[in-house]
């Protein structure tokens, strides 16, 4: 069987070698025509554990070979999925799915929203790796458990927790002043009684004082093109976790607190760069979650029940005093917001074939506004939301194929009071919408390891706060946008394949999105964006995936995506480039002298040129092609762990979402050092 250790997927490819696809931890009875069953050895091949016939990759986020990555890195591998960076580390990242707006991609920590049926794109550079256990991502309509009616798809981020009692540390350090440092500790206690507890701390910091070239705002004239350092781009970040789990009666308890914080400058356009503009972030969020599983004398599951329960806040302050950001003057915003949210679900077996699905969740969302420099005080905007979610899955054999259905249908009503200011004058705005989705997916055997699965989806969105009333800075609001719908398709094929020490998955698909009032941002003179809806917008394009282990020595990671794109007519949608490939092969060998292993990987990341904007007047941003290197070093029974990356090896630099310049050539190293608790 491969070695787990070789690469971070092989911990699934080696669980597929040994029980069937990585799609589960137990087996599903699905013989039969839908009648009489027989226990199977193994379920549909996929690459998701919840749902086969879902568009979902899943990967391990624990003992990645890079010195230091973030959740934008691990989205290189997923087919399907294009992070969108605003700046180097410590800058807004978001992730487009299947050419989708950042808006219309919703992220989960477990089952908890951290975006929400009105919310804008998720800052995902705020949620550190080290603090994951696995991320999912599911592009198109997600499963009927995650009560999500996402337009372009769900990423699910399953935070750490306690697998073996051991203490670890890390540091880090790297170009332009980075540094950062983490400790972990997990305990399990021998009895199954006894919680099992982990916590988690960890920071981040740089300068972030790159080199550039400055073209001395004079684009058309390269004489007087100069270096020039980024000015104001310092940060610095710290989180913690806590992940409690207690077998309590017939069920399991889990206790999740995670906080975050970031503070750090606002550089601005290097055109027009900014020195004293400052931003502050803080996260705060507790979920408890009550769990009731039962499996039959099969070990199929044949219940499944979960009250679930959260509540989190975020605050975001920007100072420009001297109003070097924007045309609008000297700017002082502090805006909380506060959400709660429980959500009540459960699955029943009502035959072996026959499998039942409810969800039902409601949340309240609610924002203050203080700005001291603003004409008009803004009184506080709230939103409530509830959903209800059902599906059913039908599971079975027909003329000697496994075959599994899933249809599903969603409701969500909304209903809102806000608040914003227009020519100095406050303006109320009352809203409510009733949003309906539906999905039917299905999957089907076509060979033992082989899946044929496709699905159709509707989804809906909300415009967000964000959308609605800008960030005071870069993003303009517009309250008079309308909701966003869509209607998706998809067919693929899912290959999980284990011969010997030979694992592999690999998936091909095809889809086609089609959005209603698409919310689209248009860029100014000044680099701020403002919101508009277009009247419809379509996607369609083909996404592959593949992640390989040849033996104990080789591996090889892939992902590409092809896109075509229309947003006004003849126009293609912007920053949505047409290819994007991502390319890493990896040697592992082990006992070598003082080492237990070392691996060494090189990776390539391309992107094709795309539009900024909706019209496609401005000339396109260039395609950008970045090659990393690392290696990784363990020994002392693999206690002892160095890492050594190099990204954008050959110093291309290139741009970010906003024009703004990346970095190019960047060192990272880190130490780890782990101790088991015996």
């Amino acid at each position: 069987m491969v070695r787990a250790q070789l690469r971070v997927t092989a911990l699934l490819l080696a669980a597929a070698c040994a029980s069937g696809p990585w799609v589960g931890e137990r087996a599903r009875a699905q013989d039969s025509d839908f009648g009489a069953t027989t226990k199977v050895s193994r379920p549909l091949a996929a690459t998701n554990r919840e749902d086969p016939t879902a568009s979902g990759t899943e990967l391990v986020t624990q003992g990645r070979d890079a010195a230091h990555e973030s959740v934008a890195d691990l989205l290189l591998e997923v087919p399907g999925a294009h992070a969108l960076r605003s700046g180097w580390l410590g800058s807004f990242t978001s992730a487009s799915l299947r050419g989708a707006d950042a808006q219309q991609t919703q992220v989960l920590l477990g089952e908890i929203p951290l975006t929400f049926a009105d919310a804008a794109a998720f800052d995902l550079s705020t949620i550190p790796v080290s603090a994951l256990d696995r991320m999912v991502v599911y592009r198109g309509g997600a499963p009927a458990w995650l009560s999500q009616g996402a337009i372009g798809g769900v990423i699910q981020l399953l935070p750490r927790s306690a697998e073996s009692s051991r203490l670890s540390a890390t540091g880090t350090a790297g170009s332009f002043g980075t540094y950062g440092g983490s400790a972990q500790s997990s305990v399990v206690p021998g009895s199954k009684d006894a919680p099992a507890l982990l916590t988690a701390a960890g920071t981040l910091g740089s300068r972030g004082d790159f080199q550039f070239m400055d073209d001395n705002k004079t684009a058309l004239d390269p004489s007087d093109d100069h270096l020039a350092r980024r000015k104001n781009a310092d940060f610095i970040e710290g989180h913690g976790l806590v992940h409690l789990r207690q077998r309590v009666g017939p069920g399991a308890l889990e206790l999740v607190m995670l906080g975050y914080e970031r503070t750090g400058g606002e550089p601005g356009s290097p055109a027009d760069p900014a020195y004293q503009a400052r931003r502050h972030f803080a996260r705060g969020l507790l979920g408890v979650d009550y769990t009731i599983e039962r499996d039959d004398e099969h070990g199929e599951r044949v219940l499944r029940l979960q009250v679930l329960g959260a509540a989190s806040f975020t605050r975001a302050r920007f100072t420009d005093l001297f109003g070097e950001i924007g045309p609008v003057g000297a700017k002082r915003t502090d805006d909380l917001d506060e959400h709660a949210f429980g959500r009540l679900a459960g699955s029943v077996a009502l035959a072996r074939f026959i499998e039942l699905t409810l969800v039902g969740s409601g949340q309240h969302d609610e924002r203050s506004s203080d700005n001291p420099l603003t004409r008009v005080p803004m009184p506080d905007s709230g939103r409530d939301s509830l959903s209800g979610v059902a599906e059913l899955n039908l599971h079975g054999r027909i003329g000697g194929h496994r075959v599994e259905l899933r249809p599903s249908a969603r409701i969500e009503s909304t209903a809102a009071q806000l608040h914003s200011e227009r020519f100095g004058q406050l303006v109320r705005t009352q809203a409510a919408n009733v949003l309906n989705t539906y999905r039917a997916a299905a999957g089907v055997e076509v060979l033992p390891d082989l899946t044929l699965s496709g699905s159709v989806a509707t989804g809906a969105r909300t415009p967000s706060m964000l959308e609605l009333f800008g960030d005071g800075a870069f993003i303009l609001g517009d309250t008079a946008l309308r909701p966003e719908r869509s209607t998706s398709y998809d067919v693929g094929l899912t290959d999980v394949a284990c011969t010997g020490d030979f694992a592999s998955s690999v998936e091909l698909r095809a889809f086609d999105l089609g959005i209603e009032d698409e919310i689209s941002f248009v860029r100014n003179s000044f680099s701020q964006l403002f919101p508009m809806n277009l009247d419809h917008a379509h996607i369609r394009g083909i996404e592959a995936g593949a992640h390989v282990n040849f033996g104990t020595h080789l591996w090889l990671v892939g992902a590409t995506t092809l896109l075509d794109t229309e947003g006004k007519s003849g126009k293609h949608l912007p920053n949505r480039p047409r290819a994007i490939a991502f390319l890493q092969p990896g040697v592992s060998a082990h006992s070598v002298g003082p080492f237990d292993e070392i691996r060494t990987f090189v990776s390539g990341h391309y992107t094709a040129s795309s539009y900024d904007d909706p019209d496609n007047a401005t000339p396109p941003k260039p395609s950008q092609l970045f090659i990393d290197a690392g290696t990784s070093w363990f020994w002392l029974a693999k206690r002892a762990e160095a890492r050594l990356t190099v990204s954008d090896l050959f110093d291309r630099g290139g741009q970010d979402l906003r024009h703004f310049p990346l970095p190019g050539r960047t060192v990272m190293a880190s130490f780890t050092y782990k101790e088991d608790l015996r």
